[in-house]
């Protein structure tokens, strides 16, 4: 791939009072690293849209061009364009990025059994599961008990178990146990997610427990990259909602 071509660039800048001075020929391939400017993006070859597309990474952001649209992808009818390898491109390589590190507080409670611990089974069974899973609850649980649970409560929702797709969303989880309100369970938070970023702080706690987490959170210097998803509801009333 071709990132600055040097007639192209003559060209447009043709007839300006003061055109840039010089061009840069870069060739870039896949794996490659490109630094503008102290930015630094990952080069990922993506061939579908056309045979020279490529798409770029940088910190949590991934940059598609026309191989992946919002609702839609680039057309392949044209410039060697090939609808299979943009299939492959889309679900083997942009789909299959590393995702963020998700933080579930309350990992133990009714909403992750009834339907959490069953949706993150679906993604991982459909291979669209691709991150760490880390719950966080006061229940004073291991790792296997944890991983118990979430057996049986998939099993509970009346899903069927594939053994194999079971064990691996099972090696996706840790726990760390803690009160919501001490201090010292967000170090141990930010102790599992060392290198995350950014995490996606996933809340499915009762409302009243929201600013205290998203305090604990902040106090410990988590929420800078991240984010954070308050399951609803909202207050107890309309008028607590609204405020």
């Amino acid at each position: 791939m071709v990132y600055y071509d040097s007639a192209r660039l003559d060209r447009v800048f043709q007839g300006l009072a003061d055109p840039p001075r010089r061009a840069i020929l870069t060739r870039l391939a896949d794996g490659d690293k490109l630094d503008i400017e102290g930015v630094s993006l990952d080069v990922i070859y993506t061939p579908g849209h056309t045979d020279d597309s490529y798409s770029f990474t940088m910190d949590d952001r991934v940059f598609t061009g026309d191989t992946l649209l919002i609702r839609g992808t680039g057309r392949t009818d044209f410039q060697n364009g090939d609808a299979r390898a943009q299939y492959d491109s889309i679900f083997n390589r942009l789909l299959k990025l590393r995702d963020d590190t998700l933080v579930i507080f309350g990992i133990t409670g009714d909403l992750a059994k009834v339907m959490t611990f069953r949706s993150l089974y679906r993604l991982e069974r459909r291979g669209l599961l691709h991150c760490p899973i880390v719950g966080v609850a006061g229940d004073d649980w291991t790792v296997d008990q944890l991983v118990e649970r979430a057996r049986e409560s998939i099993a509970g929702t009346g899903e069927s178990l594939d053994d194999a797709v079971f064990d691996r969303f099972a090696a996706r989880l840790s726990y760390v146990q803690g009160d919501f309100t001490d201090s010292a369970t967000y170090q141990h938070v930010a102790a599992a997610i060392t290198g995350a970023s950014p995490p996606v702080f996933y809340l499915e706690v009762p409302p009243f427990l929201f600013s205290a987490v998203i305090k604990g959170l902040h106090d410990a210097d988590l929420t800078g990259n991240a984010r954070v998803v308050v399951e609803k509801p909202f207050g107890h009333d309309l008028d607590s909602a609204r405020g």
